[in-house]
């Protein structure tokens, strides 16, 4: 198929200025379309899917350095955009990701299709699901490279040689996090007796003492936040995360329609959990988030309250916006921290919570947890505590 290439230059050059993406990207597509179009001139300036392939192929070299390996990822994603066009006659900027690797057995891919349907219907959400995906769809390749093609046929030795597998490119604290749900999959699938025998891996699990915010620390990152040194949003963001303790990707999920002003509350729905939880709209994070709405977030139809600085202006696609919020104002309150993610904002909190003597079953509902006994790891944060349970040494016998 063939298509004009002026006429794609026009609609993807006015998609991006509709769109509000600066000059400096509008000008680098510009630079794109003059590159193609000489490359096109064989075919009298008409664009194929052909020619953008071998635009993109002509493109490779010197891949070892830096620089030129991001040059390529631009071409890549420019044909990518073209190619859309061509295909359905809109622009469409999305990052495409290239589909995950699936199994060829129709056995495996019908029990991973229930199990997506099984995820789906117990209200966990799209990314949710992908993670809880990942390890049932590499399970069923590690079969079907030792011949198996059904989870029925599996030996017991299948589970552990596939965990050993891993140790390749995994850390065993990540194979831990993963191994349950993994033995949910296998329940799933009617191998209870393979899911039993993941006990045992998991058994070793080392629980340290986790790491809180001083009181110190805490103060220096309420005072930087009062300086204009900090964008609006990254103060919302890193309030939100330090007063209610909430995860990371249900911050960045949250909706307009999941405040309520009126009663100041917050509700919405977990993500990793599934299920609903209503937390405090406390005066400061309101103020917080109320000046970020009224002064700095875009423009948008969007309902998501957090909101992409740069063009497209819409939701975030990754945690990464809130972990990065943090660490830029750890950095600058001089917090020097191993960990800039939310996991040391609900520690922290969970740990301000135990020191006021709330009961552990109200720090799990006010974080959110599964499960109510999450929250005994918190109790190696209080150090009066702790101290108050040591034993007398017994007398010496003379």
């Amino acid at each position: 198929m063939r298509t004009n290439l002026e006429e794609v230059q026009k609609a993807v050059l006015g998609a991006l200025m509709a769109d509000g993406y600066s000059l400096g990207t509008v000008y680098q597509y510009e630079k794109h379309f003059d590159h193609l179009r000489a490359h096109c001139m064989k075919d009298g300036g008409e664009y194929s899917k052909e020619r953008g392939a071998e635009y993109v192929q002509a493109n490779e070299a010197a891949k070892s350095d830096k620089v030129v390996r991001q040059r390529l990822s631009s071409f890549g994603r420019f044909i990518r955009v073209v190619d859309s066009y061509v295909e359905t006659g809109v622009v469409c900027f999305d990052k495409h990701k290239r589909p995950p690797l699936m199994p060829q057995s129709e056995e495996f891919v019908f029990v991973l299709g229930s199990w997506e349907e099984h995820l789906a219907n117990l209200g966990f959400k799209k990314s949710t699901r992908a993670i809880r995906n990942m390890m049932a769809r590499r399970y069923t390749l590690y079969l079907e490279e030792l011949g198996i093609s059904s989870v029925k046929d599996a030996e017991p030795n299948t589970t552990h040689g596939f965990l050993e597998s891993l140790r390749s490119t995994w850390s065993a604290r990540t194979i831990r996090s993963f191994l349950g749900d993994f033995k949910l999959f296998l329940e799933f699938a009617g191998r209870q007796d393979l899911a039993f025998g993941l006990v045992l891996p998991a058994a070793g699990r080392r629980s340290d003492i986790i790491s809180v915010l001083t009181e110190e620390e805490a103060a220096a990152i309420h005072s930087v936040m009062k300086t204009d040194k900090v964008t609006l949003r990254d103060k919302a963001m890193v309030t939100m995360a330090m007063l209610t303790g909430m995860r990371a990707v249900d911050i960045i999920s949250l909706t307009l329609d999941d405040i309520s002003w009126a009663s100041s509350k917050i509700c919405t729905v977990q993500s990793k959990t599934g299920h609903p939880i209503t937390l405090p709209m406390l005066p400061a994070l309101g103020n917080a988030v109320s000046a970020y709405l009224l002064n700095e977030r875009p423009m948008t139809a969007d309902r998501n309250v957090f909101i992409r600085t740069y063009a497209p202006h819409k939701a975030l696609s990754s945690r990464g916006a809130v972990e990065g919020a943090i660490m830029r104002v750890f950095k600058l309150a001089g917090v020097d921290s191993y960990c800039f993610g939310t996991r040391i904002t609900r520690h922290s909190l969970a740990s301000r919570m135990l020191t006021a003597q709330t009961p552990l079953p109200t720090i799990s509902a006010v974080l959110g947890h599964a499960d109510p006994r999450s929250s005994d790891v918190y109790i190696t944060t209080d150090a009066d505590g702790m101290r108050a349970c040591i034993l007398p040494l017994p007398k010496a016998v003379g």
